[in-house]
């Protein structure tokens, strides 16, 4: 899912590419979308797989949790087909949560934000959240990138306990550290700006064309 731009020249009766260029930011997007693709499809089986060895064990339970096994299996499924062969998706809202220095906990303010992004995201077919943390340029980058993954898994975990968001439509969360800033960090508005996750909504560029 890399837009790419490619200069070309004719050699013989082949088609060279003389030069090729992409940004930066549209090659890390590709990369998360992929390995969170591929996370979200392995988390899936492991719940499918999980929910049958509980069956065993509480036979009143037997009937409810085999619908919703079959249930989120043929959702599961359903996506997995369709996105096969996706390699490119368009980011149609972002929300943007934010957090003090050093800390990883959501204010009430974020609490609120996230969910109603969830409702938002419920509203579109097929739509996938990715969701990406960030720190100011305070501490070393090995500081920031933990705290960028927790802000991730927080914010994660927050969409899918209090939100109601389901894990099978959820991309693998990435911790980007002090990249991709909003603002200058050398000032206290910039630095708040900087410390955020961003909830992206993704729907495929195929889905939406159909």
């Amino acid at each position: 899912g890399l837009p790419v731009k490619i200069k070309t020249f004719q050699a013989r009766n082949r088609l060279l590419a003389d030069q090729i260029k992409f940004r930066d930011r549209d090659l890390r997007t590709a990369q998360m979308i992929q390995s969170g693709t591929a996370q979200r499809f392995a988390d899936q089986d492991i719940a499918i797989d999980r929910n049958t060895t509980e069956i065993g064990s509480n036979s009143s339970a037997i009937t409810s949790n085999s619908t919703a096994i079959t249930t989120n299996a043929a959702a599961a499924e359903a996506l997995r087909g369709r996105l096969a062969d996706i390699d490119k998706y368009n980011i149609v809202g972002t929300t943007n949560v934010y957090f003090a220095t050093g800390q990883y906990s959501l204010s009430t303010e974020a609490e609120y934000k996230l969910c109603r992004a969830a409702t938002e995201a419920a509203t579109i077919d097929n739509s996938l959240l990715l969701v990406v943390g960030y720190t100011d340029s305070t501490g070393s980058y090995e500081v920031n990138q933990r705290l960028s993954e927790r802000r991730a898994g927080r914010v994660v975990n927050y969409l899918q306990q209090q939100c109601s968001w389901k894990p099978w439509r959820m991309l693998a969360p990435s911790g980007m550290a002090t990249a991709d800033p909003q603002a200058d960090n050398t000032t206290a508005i910039g630095g708040a700006q900087n410390r955020r996750v961003s909830v992206n909504i993704l729907v495929s560029k195929s889905l939406e064309s159909e």
